[in-house]
């Protein structure tokens, strides 16, 4: 056991390790069933994930390095952080993609605001939905690392008896 308290950043970096493996490897296999079985998703629910599951690796790292779980604290800063970096993940992949296509990302999201407002839908609401999916996404984030850390203490205490014996 080391007294040393993990950075966050190091946290926040096994979580977007982890993060883009999941989903790269999500998609691969979603693409693969799609073209060879015929098999589609009708939900993108499977599309979080990748993002619980980053979340409860770096909190499983964490707790088998401390062997204990992690303050409050810092749950909820790993948790705001891996909002943040999925959030810019995400953006920037859309980006690309629509780049790619010879779209302009921008000119398409302004179109679809535009005809969002011309349905009755003001951008308020609009930004307060997002606000809210991203809070959403901060409790999932914390309370996954922290399940995660529980479970890696557990782990932890389970090698260290195992190697007793």
């Amino acid at each position: 056991m080391t007294s040393e308290q993990p950075s966050i950043l190091s946290s926040v970096l096994t979580f977007a390790g982890v993060y883009l493996l999941l989903a790269l490897v999500l998609n691969v296999v979603l693409w693969a069933l799609e073209t060879y079985a015929g098999f589609t998703m009708e939900s993108n629910a499977i599309g979080v994930l990748p993002f619980v599951i980053g979340a409860m690796q770096s909190g499983q790292r964490y707790g088998t390095k401390m062997l204990k779980k992690p303050p409050a604290s810092y749950s909820w800063a790993v948790g705001f952080w891996f909002v943040m970096v999925s959030t810019v993940i995400s953006l920037a992949v859309i980006y690309a993609l629509l780049s790619y296509n010879g779209d302009a990302p921008l000119e398409l999201l302004n179109l679809a605001l535009a005809d969002l407002e011309r349905k009755g839908i003001s951008r308020l609401v609009i930004y307060a939905v997002l606000g809210g999916l991203l809070i959403l996404l901060w409790l999932a984030a914390r309370f996954a690392f922290s399940f995660g850390a529980a479970n890696g203490v557990k782990l932890a205490a389970r090698l260290a008896a195992k190697q007793k014996l």
